[in-house]
């Protein structure tokens, strides 16, 4: 169930670009995941599971694709379904890595940075708001988050070129 949550983004970003229509595209990922959910015990764990997902959302667009049946504004080649789910996986696992680097990086802010990062990204967290509750100017807090930004950036091309990423 986790894994399959975790794979929806790649799956709505694989099908919608298989699938022009957004209701359609939808769809089709509700079918992908009921199909997802009663083969999970098929599922080989020393594959990946978004390749394997997107194997299936494959499956159920050519479904969908068939039982449309033929509509001039539809191409869809097996070849071209497997690159983009090769694709979709492959920024899966970069965005993972991303994220993960991400984590690594805020773990090595200050409390104060890490404090003013939490505040920035709040839902009602803006740079105007935070120099009223603290007293301090706008464009101190820019500057003091832009620079957290840069060292954020510099630390996660760091962690991902160590990672070979």
């Amino acid at each position: 169930m986790e894994r399959i949550a975790a794979s929806q983004k790649v799956l709505v970003g694989y099908i919608r670009t298989l699938v022009m229509d957004v209701d359609d595209a939808d769809d089709i990922l509700q079918e992908t995941n009921v199909v997802l959910w009663r083969r999970a015990g098929e599922y080989d764990p020393s594959m990946k599971f978004t390749t394997w997902a997107c194997g299936v959302a494959k499956r159920q667009v050519l479904a969908w694709a068939r039982d449309r049946g033929r509509d001039r504004h539809l191409f869809l080649d097996a070849a071209l379904l497997d690159d983009l789910a090769e694709r979709a996986t492959a920024q899966a696992d970069l965005g993972e890595a991303r994220a993960a680097a991400l984590r690594l990086c805020l773990a090595k802010l200050t409390d104060h940075q890490r404090q003013l990062i939490r505040q920035r990204y709040h839902p009602q967290g803006s740079v105007q708001r935070m120099a009223e509750l603290s007293g301090r100017s706008t464009n101190a807090l820019s500057v003091a988050l832009n620079r957290i930004r840069r060292k954020l950036q510099e630390c996660i091309t760091h962690t991902m070129g160590s990672a070979g990423g």
